[in-house]
């Protein structure tokens, strides 16, 4: 099989082309940001509920 030209780089002691392993970081860290803005999000959204049930009670 042929590879890409460029840097190699290991991972758990397999040979992996740079540009693959530069693909698979950016991808996890696209995931990472996805993750977080979806947490925040739902962490704003529990604030709302939670301010809004004190005003009620109030």
């Amino acid at each position: 099989m042929a590879r890409p030209k460029g840097q190699e780089g290991k991972v758990r002691g397999i040979k992996f082309p740079t540009e693959v392993l530069e693909w698979l970081e950016s991808g996890a860290q696209q995931a990472v940001r996805s993750f977080t803005g979806e947490v925040l999000y739902k962490l704003k959204k529990l604030k709302e509920i939670e301010d809004a049930g004190e005003k009620a009670s109030a």
